[in-house]
């Protein structure tokens, strides 16, 4: 692999070029001994481009060479991309095994920003447990900690805004979307990473949409979408966003328009197994709509094939069929 390709490939990097610096950086997953930041670099841009199985051999690959080299700190910080990595794959056993990895890496450490994303991700596994809603939120305080005391503001943002949405599941609504708002408002203004920027988007139009606030997630869905197309087309979070944005189509009786956009979605995203199957199960609810109950009972199935339950859709795909 040339040079000169690498150093385009880690420009069009820091540049966020992702789409450029996974094209350019692609090679490295067949060279050896190559420096672990270009493995690092290759990981975020097959990530953002959509190409998860690439992103996990780099991530597995540069994890190998900070281990070998006693880098501590640097190993758990890709320990817990790769649990993260893996739960999106509905992998729990795998994801609960490098989050344990990392934690073991952190242990007696200092308080850094991979604790931060860390015990971010423990809130977040912590937060689907039954009953877990209380320790996730002292976590999600913790970390809004870590990233105050480290000056890192996407930290510190992303530990806010889990708070809020922790105490909107708690049915603290008021109070917790005053906290998602809050961080919104960060997301807006730039002070945030992409990928943080990407998460608190996405989570808060689910957090609208699943209290049926569909005024407020139609809202914030403009700003997530505009910041979508800012990031380029070929990224996984446009794909992620768009499958909202299908059903504020489907919910205003734009049924054709929202059908476009889901199916756009889906294939955006077919690295990303489990958000593919939330894509073709709102496939599946808009030709319900549109009276298309072979179409929608064929999208229903290949969304539960992926990992998505199909109710409440085959449900009532089966009680407008009479049955």
């Amino acid at each position: 692999m040339s040079d000169s390709s690498i150093a385009a490939g880690m420009a069009a990097w820091e540049n966020h070029q992702w789409s450029q610096a996974y094209g350019d950086l692609h090679a490295l997953l067949d060279t050896e001994d190559c420096p672990p930041e270009q493995l690092e670099a290759l990981a975020e841009s097959a990530w953002w481009s959509g190409k998860g199985d690439d992103s996990i051999r780099a991530r597995e690959r540069v994890f190998a060479v900070y281990s070998a080299s006693g880098s501590d700190v640097d190993a758990a910080r890709i320990a817990t991309a790769l649990a993260e990595d893996y739960a999106n794959r509905l992998q729990s056993s795998m994801a609960r095994g490098w989050l344990n990895r990392a934690n073991r890496l952190l242990d007696g450490l200092p308080s850094t920003v991979e604790l931060g994303y860390l015990r971010r991700l423990e809130a977040v596994f912590t937060a689907g447990a039954e009953g877990g809603m209380p320790r996730a939120l002292e976590l999600a305080a913790e970390v809004e900690r870590i990233g105050r005391e480290n000056g890192h503001r996407s930290v510190e943002v992303l530990g806010l805004h889990d708070r809020g949405r922790f105490l909107v599941d708690m049915g603290q609504v008021d109070e917790g979307m005053a906290l998602m708002e809050e961080s919104m408002v960060s997301a807006v203004a730039g002070e945030l990473n992409p990928r943080d920027t990407g998460r608190v988007y996405c989570n808060m139009i689910e957090t609208c949409a699943a209290m049926g606030d569909y005024s407020r997630a139609a809202e914030w869905n403009d700003h997530t979408m505009r910041w979508c197309d800012s990031i380029g087309s070929d990224s996984a979070f446009p794909g992620i966003c768009r499958i909202r944005r299908s059903e504020m189509m489907r919910l205003r009786g734009a049924w054709v328009d929202a059908e476009a956009e889901a199916s756009r979605a889906a294939a955006e995203l077919t690295d990303f197994g489990p958000f593919m199957a939330h894509a073709f199960g709102e496939i599946g609810m808009i030709r319900l709509n549109l009276g298309d109950y072979e179409g929608a009972e064929d999208a229903f199935r290949r969304a539960h094939a992926l990992g998505s339950g199909y109710m409440p859709g085959m449900a009532l795909l089966k009680l407008a069929e009479g049955d």
